[in-house]
C-alpha cells in the first residue's frame, strides 16, 4: 500500500509481510516499488527507504518514505546572495542548488523538473544556518505559493506551482 499526495509531503510505503519472511530489513535500507509485467514496461511506484519495522504475532510491518527524506536528514549552511551567487536570487535556481547541492547526493533537481520562478520575487539574501534542507525547501516554496515532491517514476524533485499540469500533464 502507498500513499501518495500532492505537495509538499513526504510519500509512504507500507507493507505486511507474514513473520515467515525470511529476510527481514532494517532501517535506512533502500525499498523500490515497482507495476509491471515485463522489465521494459515496468513503472516505479516508489522509492525510497525502510522507515520503521515492526514485529507483531503473526506479521511484520515495514513502512518506507521516498527519498525526499533526504532533505530532512541532510544540513545546509549557507548564504544566497542575489548580488554575488549565481541564482541572482531567484527562487527556482535556489531551490535546485538546495537540492543538487545539500540533497545528500541522491536527490536530483533539473530545468525540466523545476519550473522557472521568474524574476518577480527575488530574494536579495537567503540565509540556511545550520537548517535541515526539506525546511528551507518548504520555505522557499511557501513564499510563492508553490509545492515541492519527489515521482519515483522520474527519479527528480518537482518545484511547480500549486495545481500545474506540467508539459504533459502528468
Amino acid at each position: 500500500e502507498t500513499k501518495e499526495d500532492f505537495g509538499n509531503n513526504i510519500s509512504e510505503a507500507e507493507m505486511v509481510f507474514s513473520s515467515n519472511i525470511t529476510v527481514v530489513p532494517q532501517n535506512g535500507d533502500t525499498v523500490t516499488i515497482k507495476r509491471g509485467e515485463t522489465t521494459s514496461t515496468d513503472q516505479f511506484v516508489f522509492d525510497g527507504y525502510v522507515d520503521e519495522v515492526t514485529k507483531i504475532p503473526g506479521k511484520v510491518v515495514i513502512r518506507a518514505r521516498d527519498k525526499l527524506v533526504d532533505l530532512i536528514r541532510n544540513e545546509v549552511t549557507k548564504s544566497y546572495d542575489s548580488n554575488v551567487d549565481a541564482s541572482a536570487g531567484k527562487i527556482s535556481d535556489i531551490f535546485k542548488d538546495l537540492v543538487n547541492t545539500f540533497g545528500g547526493g541522491t536527490l536530483v533537481a533539473d530545468d525540466v523538473s523545476v519550473q522557472d520562478s521568474g524574476t518577480v520575487t527575488i530574494l536579495k539574501k537567503f540565509i540556511c544556518n545550520h537548517e535541515d534542507v526539506y525546511k528551507q525547501c518548504q520555505e522557499l516554496a511557501d513564499l510563492i505559493d508553490w509545492q515541492f515532491y519527489y515521482r519515483a517514476d522520474t527519479g527528480l524533485v518537482y518545484f511547480e506551482p500549486k495545481a500545474f499540469l506540467g508539459q504533459n500533464g502528468a
